[in-house]
């Protein structure tokens, strides 16, 4: 596979690279397992949505399970 990566972003990686001490194809693979992770992880959670709302359960906002749990003035958001 060959992609494309404007010069910016190529210096960018780079740089990081070297801060990291890793090479930068390194830097690519990591940050692409990762993304694909969290891309996997999203859809997974839309799907449990959806199977939620039609088995008619509710979902609940962060505002709502902080006052049920007593967490008003918490920061935990």
């Amino acid at each position: 596979m060959k992609i494309e990566i404007p010069d910016a972003l190529v210096d960018e990686l780079i740089r990081l690279s070297k801060k990291a001490d890793k090479t930068p194809e390194r830097v690519v693979h990591e940050a692409l397992a990762e993304h694909l992770e969290d891309l996997d992880d999203y859809f997974c959670a839309l799907e449990a949505i959806e199977e939620n709302k039609k088995a008619g359960g509710k979902t609940y906002t962060l505002e709502e399970v902080k006052k049920e749990l007593g967490l008003e003035d918490e920061d935990i958001s």
